[in-house]
């Protein structure tokens, strides 16, 4: 996980500790180092912000945001790209180089030389932004199951984006106003209705689109359906195996330690179980009730331990009893600012 801000400045007035302040609000999604940085276009000035978390290439070489070499391309990027070692065969047979063994910097390479057409190549989770500083261009985009957030708002002074509401409100060029229009949504549903969001005049940049900004504004464009057709006659058990599989490989890729939350359910219990056919052998992670509110809720703990035990996982239970109302407001503050509305 990581956090990206970005302010396109149209006015060429703003000053950094907006991006600063944005920076901070989302710090804990990218605990391990944040940074940003400005470039001057012909008529507006670029901020570029990120928070990260360390995973694939931990050292400080692969931090962001990035630039190319000469200086004329940059990139705020969310998430993991699963087939960059592919992408990055490509990219060395075309001539690139590397100084790193990020996917970040592969996914840099990637959209400098196939710009906005090679999004759809992408098999990963991401929100990111490109700036192409030769065309005087910003290309945002997030995949296409929308599984890394990005909100963003257009005022007359600036476009904003952040991977958080908190962000875009940190930034204080968007007042804080409640969308009425979608009250009667969450009540029915429980979410706001995308690309919506409880804030008026901000919204989520909707799976699968790319949002392209240049001299003559923004246009919006779908690089993919997230609906894949497929024939299901051929679908069977060994396929969906074999996916799967697939799947857990591309996850597994990581410098940094990789874990996995077994809740005692069926699906975590069957990702440990291929996990441990593809031999690897995961540290799980459970949180269960403490020993006198045992009898309420479900006893899905019991069921994860001997799930573990079964698989031979190095297996950690977090207990959960009264302290952590503690610990509620802070919790509650990252809800609200993420998906939900709180009505009092």
């Amino acid at each position: 996980m990581y956090g990206i801000n970005l302010i396109i400045d149209k006015k060429v007035n703003l000053d950094d500790s907006i991006i600063q302040r944005m920076n901070e609000s989302i710090k804990h999604r990218g605990p391990d180092y944040s940074n940003w940085s400005q470039h001057q276009f012909v008529n507006q000035r670029i901020y570029l912000g990120n928070t990260r978390l360390k995973i694939i290439d931990i050292h400080d070489r692969a931090n962001m945001p990035m630039s190319s070499a000469d200086g004329q391309y940059e990139l705020t990027f969310n998430g993991e790209i699963y087939n960059y070692k592919a992408l990055k065969t490509i990219l060395l047979n075309q001539g690139y180089h590397f100084q790193t063994e990020s996917d970040t910097e592969v996914l840099l390479n990637w959209l400098i030389e196939y710009g906005s057409t090679g999004i759809k190549d992408l098999n990963g989770m991401f929100a990111f932004a490109f700036v192409d500083m030769a065309k005087n261009q910003v290309i945002i985009a997030r995949d296409r199951h929308g599984m890394k957030p990005l909100y963003y708002a257009e005022t007359p002074a600036a476009f904003v984006f952040s991977s958080e509401l908190k962000g875009i409100h940190a930034s204080n060029l968007v007042a804080k106003k409640l969308n009425e229009s979608q009250v009667n949504q969450y009540l029915q549903f429980r979410y706001a209705n995308a690309p919506d969001t409880f804030f008026e005049n901000i919204k989520s940049v909707t799976p699968g689109n790319v949002l392209t900004i240049d001299d003559t504004g923004l246009t919006e464009t779908q690089f993919s359906n997230a609906v894949e057709s497929s024939d299901t006659n051929d679908i069977n058990i060994e396929k969906v195996e074999s996916l799967l599989k697939s799947a857990i490989s591309r996850h597994l890729q990581a410098d940094s330690t990789v874990g996995l939350f077994l809740s005692g359910g069926v699906d975590s219990t069957l990702l440990l179980a291929l996990s441990k056919e593809l031999g690897v052998s995961l540290p799980t992670f459970s949180i269960e009730h403490s020993a006198s509110e045992r009898s309420f809720g479900t006893q899905d703990s019991k069921f994860a331990h001997k799930a573990a035990q079964q698989y031979g996982a190095s297996h950690h239970s977090f207990e959960v009893g009264k302290k952590i109302i503690g610990g509620f407001n802070e919790h509650l503050l990252h809800m609200i600012a993420q998906h939900c509305l709180l009505i009092i």
